[in-house]
Order: structure tokens, then sequence, then C-alpha cells
């Protein structure tokens, strides 16, 4: 039985002061070749690694690249007896090991927490992190004040992990000029990422919005900007919805020529915006995409008139509106609901609104062709124009929380002050053939580089064809499985571009569809004169000519003199 504590330290080959050792591979056999150099004595330490110091770019901290720069990392420490001399602790005597990997920044130390197997990100540890098992469940189970004996820990699978999270390190014994040591070593994966919890995101719609946000897009009195108004044109309030809807209200006065929004189907620009937005944002017509329901009910309940409205039948639209209803069903200058005709004429409006978008950015007031087929007049009352700010803020804020809710949040951010380090840890039976674990030593604090990152970056080979390959045998490198309908379309392509509808007639019209095959030489040719198309054309704005591409000969020939007699 186990006497005496593990503790787990920086490899004999290495300082001390290293603790726990980073190795760095550029290859994809990294693990072998880690495994190669262990056996022939070749690792080093932290002084002797070169990569430390020139991967950090002249920054503070050593930037590692990750996997996707094709660059891969290795985790060792050692594990001895806590006697003086430090012999090799025993492999068969540990459980298991693993390490894990924390950040520092301005708000402390952090640790990167599971619950159920699902990332809950970086969190605030407390006193028992720091000292106990990453796993919650072990933890429990080796808590002395439990007096548990000879029990096997709590196993964590039934509803996933819950705790920090860790990472496997292996055990290899390795032969030394001082005797066996007991290596452990890991591969140290940079990467992983958080989804937004549906706690957070169903609560997200709660939070403090901003009158400057969404709500900025659109005009008064569905929005929070007024290009007529001479004095105040803009408002940047803050806080709940019905408080920034309210605050809207106090900003802008509501005026009576506001009622009237469509005039024999020449829209407000305000209006015409609310329109663009419905149909091409929000596709309010699409009846399977959820959300918006509210909008399509304050939709339904805008009638469309064929003649303008007198004082008082605004009046009683105000105060009454299913009395307005009916009244103007009597007198049959209804003409349908806003909704009817969206639906009706949902193309239409969204061709509309792409013609007369770049006038809605003008000053003044211009002048708008009237909406396709529209059957007269829209009016809205003050009651309805603050329901659309509601509903126009909160289905931003629906949309915007959903597309958060599906994008993952990365682990490793590239924040000022942001470091992170790698700390081991190992379990083991003591005396008691009871369960125990221990901490090892820290390694050196790092930094994580950007997937962008252009002082990371490794280069890419690409082989471009030869020109005599290009008209080489079939064309039978990628090929794509086209629908009849997409087919056709492609079939018609020319050199003159006419995509118009034929009535012509072919042999293949009763095929089902097609294959169609690419010639690799050729579009990876068309691929490098587009971009160098591209590159040259944006050049003009960005002057990036310099950084974006290199230039270097290759395999060159010595000249020959064609005027020598030789």
């Amino acid at each position: 039985m186990v006497n005496h504590q593990p503790l787990l330290r920086a490899p004999w080959y290495a300082d001390a002061s290293d603790g726990t050792l980073l190795h760095r591979y550029m290859q994809d056999d990294f693990v072998e070749t880690f495994i190669a150099e262990c056996n022939q004595d070749q690792l080093k330490a932290n002084r002797n690694q070169e990569w430390i110091a020139q991967d950090k770019f002249g920054g503070q901290r050593t930037r590692l690249r990750l996997p996707l720069q094709r660059t891969f990392y290795m985790v060792a420490t050692e594990v001895v007896c806590d006697l003086p001399w430090q012999p090799a602790f025993a492999p068969q005597k540990i459980i298991a090991a693993g390490f894990v990997v924390r950040k520092k920044n301005d708000a402390g130390l952090q640790i990167w927490r599971l619950r159920n197997g699902k990332a809950l990100g970086w969190q605030q540890p407390n006193a028992l992190d720091m000292t106990q098992d990453p796993d919650l469940a072990k933890r429990n189970a080796l808590n002395p004040s439990l007096k548990i004996r000879g029990i096997k820990p709590i196993a964590n699978t039934s509803t996933g992990f819950t705790g920090e999270q860790t990472y496997p390190l292996q055990r290899r014994v390795v032969a030394t000029d001082k005797g066996p040591r007991t290596l452990l070593f890991g591969y140290l994966p940079l990467n992983g990422q958080r989804e937004q919890d549906e706690v957070v995101a169903n609560n997200s719609a709660q939070q403090e919005v901003s009158a400057a946000g969404y709500l900025a897009e659109l005009e008064w009195p569905f929005g929070s900007w007024d290009g007529n108004n001479d004095g105040v044109t803009t408002c940047t309030c803050s806080g709940s919805v019905q408080e920034v809807i309210q605050k809207l209200c106090d900003k802008f006065q509501w005026a009576e020529n506001l009622q009237l929004q469509i005039t024999n189907g020449i829209p407000t620009r305000a209006f015409g915006r609310l329109l663009g937005m419905l149909i091409n944002r929000y596709q309010v017509t699409d009846l399977t995409i959820d959300g918006n329901d509210d909008l399509r009910d304050l939709l339904q309940a805008m009638p469309i008139v064929s003649r303008g409205l007198s004082s008082s039948e605004l009046d009683l639209m105000r105060q009454n509106p299913a009395e307005f209803l009916r009244r103007i069903r009597e007198q049959n200058i209804e003409r349908g609901s806003l909704w009817d005709y969206l639906v009706a004429q949902s193309e239409d409006v969204s061709a509309w609104y792409s013609l007369h978008e770049p006038l809605m950015a003008l000053d003044g007031t211009p002048s708008f062709a009237a909406l396709k087929n529209f059957p007269g007049h829209l009016y809205i009352t003050e009651a309805q124009a603050q329901a659309w700010r509601a509903q126009m803020l909160a289905r931003a804020e629906q949309v915007n929380t959903l597309v958060e809710a599906v994008l993952p949040l990365p682990r490793y951010t590239q924040g000022k002050d942001e470091s992170y380090f790698v700390q081991p840890f190992i379990r083991y039976r003591d005396e008691c053939d009871c369960e125990k674990m221990c901490w090892g030593q820290p390694s050196f604090e790092f930094a994580v580089a950007s997937p962008f990152d252009t002082q990371t970056a490794r280069p890419s080979v690409i082989q471009l064809p030869e020109l005599r390959d290009i008209k080489k045998g079939m064309a039978k490198g990628v090929t794509f499985l086209t629908p009849k309908s997409v087919a056709d379309l492609m079939l018609k392509i020319a050199p003159t571009m006419d995509m118009k509808e034929q009535n012509s007639r072919s042999p293949l019209d009763a095929c089902l569809g097609f294959s169609i095959s690419f010639s690799i030489p050729i579009i990876t040719i068309c691929a490098m004169i587009l971009l160098m198309i591209v590159l040259n054309l944006l050049n003009l704005i960005f002057r990036w000519l310099p950084y974006a591409i290199l230039i270097l000969p290759r395999l060159c020939m010595p000249r020959i003199n064609v005027n020598s007699d030789n």
C-alpha cells in the first residue's frame, strides 16, 4: 500500500520552476512524435524550447495556435513520491490522471464549468474548486466528513458530468539515467464552446433595451427617430420595453397628420420602412415562420378604406374600433385588411421597397409611387402606433435571442490581459485503500491565438495545374446532383447571359435531373483568376495588396544568354 503522498512536479528533463510543460508539434502524428522523443530522451525544458519565446510575437505571453492552424500541443508532468529522493510513483497506484485549463483576467481566476455535460462557461471558483476533485460527484464521495471508507466513488454518468471540465493524461514509465520515471502526458485541445442557456435566452427579452437599437431603424410613429421634426430628431432612451415605449411618447408628440399612413396607395416614408421590414426581414406572410402571430394580429386589425375618413369617423375609429369596423362595412367602403393585401401582394411590396429604399434615406419628403393594386387609404390610431412600436421591438429582441441561442460562444478568447494555464491532477489510493486526489504545478501562462491572427497563421499549399493539364480526360472531378429546375437554368447560361424563359423544347425535357461534373484543374484556375481580380479591385479601396499577396520565384534556372556563341 502507499504510505506516502504523490507529488506532481516538472519532469526530470526540465527545470524545477517549469512546472507542467507544454510541447509544440506541427505535424499530424504529434502523439507518436512525442512518445518517440520521450524514448530517445529528446524532450526539452522550457528554456530550451525556442518556440516559447518566438511565439510571443513581441507580446508579453506566448500565443498558442489553434488546431485549424495545424499546430498541436502536448502536456507533460511527472509524478513522484513525496520523499527526499523523490522516487517514481508506481503507475498502478494511479486511478486516473488529468488536467484542467484555467483562465486569468481582470475578474481574477476562472474555471470552465459543466453541468450535466453542458458547458456553463467561465465562472469564478469557490474555495473547494482549488483544492478538491474537479468532479462534483467524486468530490462528494471523497469528502472526509462523510467518512466513506472502502466504497467506490460515485459514477458521474447518469445525467452527464458536473464540475470543472477535465482532459485525460496517460501514464508511461520511462527509463532514464536516474532510474525509471512515471510520466503523465496528454493532448491539449484548444477548442470548446458554450451554447446559450435556455433560461438566459428566455430572460433576455426581459432585460433592458434601448431605443437607439432596433427601433432606430424605423421612423416615428413606429420607431425612435423623426425625420420631419425640426427639433429633437432621435431618442436614445433605455429601460424595459414599456418604459422605452412611454419615453418615446414623451419625446415625440402624436399628431393628427400621423393618422393617414397610405393615401391612394402611396405610403409615408415611415410606413414604407415598416412594410419593408415586415416583408423582407420577418417575412410576415410566411405562415411557417414562428413568432409573427402578434404582428399578423395587428395587420388584420388595420382595415383599408376606399375613401378618406371624416373627423367623426376617425374619432369613432379611435374610441370604438369594433363599431367603426361595423359602420365602414355597412357603407361598403372597407377593402379588406392590410393583412389581406400583403398576403396577395407580398412580392410586389418587396419590389416596391427595393425600388424606393434609396429615396427613404433622403432628407425632406420624397415622392413615392403607389403600391401596386392597393385599393385605397390606410389610417392608424395612436394606440395602434404604440402597439406597433412595442411589437416591433419585441420581435427584434426575439429574433436576436433566437440567433444568439444557436451561436456557440468560443471558450478561448483574445481579450486584453486574458491568459490561460494548465494544471494537472491525479486520483490515487492511500494506505487505507481509499481514493484521494492531489493537484500538480501549473504550466506557464499563455494566450490563445485568434483564427484570423496573421502572425500565427501557417502557409497552406495548393498546387495549381499546368495549362497543358486542363484539356486532358473527362470532367469528372467535382459532381453536383442537380434538380431539373436548377439544371434547366444552368444549361441556359451562355456568353450572352440570357436567363429569360424560352419556349424551346429539348429531348432532355423528360429527365428528372442531371449530374454536372467539373474539372478540378479548370475550376482551380478559375478560382485563382477570380481571386486575383477581386483582390486588385478592392485594393483600390483598402490598399491592402502588400499584405494580401506575396509572390516569390521558385526553382529558377540560370539565365541563358541568347546572344552568346556557346
